[in-house]
Formats: structure tokens, C-alpha cells, sequence
């Protein structure tokens, strides 16, 4: 995640990425939410969210903190955590890094 930056570009390989798996009988949904969109959209798109834009940079660049952290621990579960939430650059399909394969690799190994 870029450090307390909220982007509104459409990212160039734009793919469905809400939810991994599926909701039949003994399968669980595994979610996924883009992070960075998410803030950038409530602060930037909400006109009557404006006195929030600087709280939700602060959050966005206390979670690029925690991302960091996360990747330098290199746990599996963290990771997956990580990566549903958008919070590696890896993972944001806004990114130029961005890579759906390596994505869900990541995302199986730490479920």
C-alpha cells in the first residue's frame, strides 16, 4: 500500500476481485476487500464525509505500517489476511505490481 496515499485510478488489468471461493454446501466465502479504493472512495468521492479525509489518510498510512510489518513477519495466515484486504502492493489491482496469480497462491497458503 502506498503510504498514506488514496488513488482513484482504474487500474489497468481491472478483474473481479471480491470474493475467492464459493458459497456451496461446506465452503466458505473468503472475502475480499480493496482497502486503498475503499478509504480513497469514502474520503475523496463523499462529499459529506470531507472532515474525514485527513483521519482516513492517517488510518491508510498507519495500515501501510501494519502491511509492512506484516510481509517482514512472512506469516502465512497474515499474509492471506493482507492480501484480502488489498494492503500489499501485490495485491491491489490498482497496483503496476499487481499479480492475480501470485495473489491466490498467497491466499491458499494461508488458509
Amino acid at each position: 500500500m502506498k503510504k498514506a496515499e488514496l488513488t482513484t485510478e482504474t487500474p489497468a488489468d481491472s478483474k473481479l476481485v471480491l470474493a475467492e471461493g464459493t458459497a456451496s454446501k461446506g465452503k466458505s466465502v473468503k472475502w475480499r476487500v480493496n482497502t486503498p479504493s475503499l478509504l480513497s472512495e469514502i474520503g475523496n468521492h463523499n462529499p459529506t464525509m470531507a472532515v474525514m479525509r485527513q483521519p482516513l489518510m492517517i488510518f491508510a498510512s498507519l495500515l501501510g505500517e501494519v502491511a509492512t510489518r506484516a510481509s517482514e513477519l512472512n506469516d502465512n495466515k497474515l499474509n492471506a489476511l493482507m492480501c484480502r484486504l488489498a494492503l500489499y502492493e501485490i495485491s491491489d489491482p490498482y497496483s503496476k505490481e499487481y499479480d492475480a496469480i501470485k495473489v491466490r497462491k498467497l491466499i491458499k497458503a494461508g488458509a
